[in-house]
């Protein structure tokens, strides 16, 4: 597994890049086997053809690191391993980021969810079209409604402001007038009685209807 760790230390020396580009070429061929093999089994539609497709990018890449390890320790062919080790393997290493997000952007999923986006966008701008064609009528037909809301806000706006207090600590202009209902109901009925039965209470005498001449 590390072969190609020290394929890369071994053509590029030891500093600290070669060994960032080793460990990078490590896990984007050893393990990147492994990882590709564990994500084709979860994948679905495209993506499974991406994942299929690296495994057999980095068993290719792996076997080659490995290959020209050996040719370098065995002196032999330093040709091919420049090759590998400059060309080869950056490049095996770059196309796993590239299948990364591709594999990623490749979810049925998010497809899925991308679809449903545009077509709720299509549906909002068609119905925004549609109003702003038929504005007129559309005004029409709300204005009866949208005037009862602002009388209701209006009347629960004043019911909270004025309607919990009293004539003798709300100003005469804002204070809502109490009415007496008892003294209300005896003016009507002291209105409906006759004026002889009025004068007889003022005198203190039943009034008594007149006499017929016989």
């Amino acid at each position: 597994m590390f072969r190609n760790l020290d394929l890369i230390v071994s053509t590029m020396g030891n500093d600290a890049g070669a060994i960032v580009a080793g460990v990078g070429a490590l896990f984007a061929l050893d393990l990147g086997v492994l990882f590709w093999l564990f994500a084709f089994n979860g994948a679905r539609g495209n993506q499974r053809m991406i994942a299929g497709l690296m495994i057999v990018l980095d068993l290719l890449g792996a076997c080659a690191g490995l290959l020209a390890d050996t040719l370098l320790h065995g002196g032999q062919n330093k040709e091919i391993v420049e090759i590998v080790a400059r060309w080869a393997i950056p490049i095996i290493i770059g196309g796993n980021f590239a299948a990364g997000i591709a594999y990623h952007a490749s979810d049925p999923d998010k497809l899925i969810r991308d679809k449903q986006r545009a077509l709720d966008d299509t549906l909002k701008l068609q119905l925004a079209e549609a109003l702003a064609n038929n504005s007129g009528a559309v005004v029409e037909s709300a204005l009866p409604l949208a005037l009862a809301n602002m009388q209701q806000e209006a009347r629960a706006h004043f019911l909270a402001q004025h309607g919990g207090q009293t004539a003798l600590n709300v100003p005469a202009s804002t204070a809502v007038p109490v009415i007496d209902y008892g003294a209300l109901a005896a003016a009507v009925v002291a209105a409906q009685q006759s004026p002889a039965d009025t004068i007889g209470s003022r005198n203190g005498q039943k009034a008594t209807p007149p006499k017929g001449g016989g």
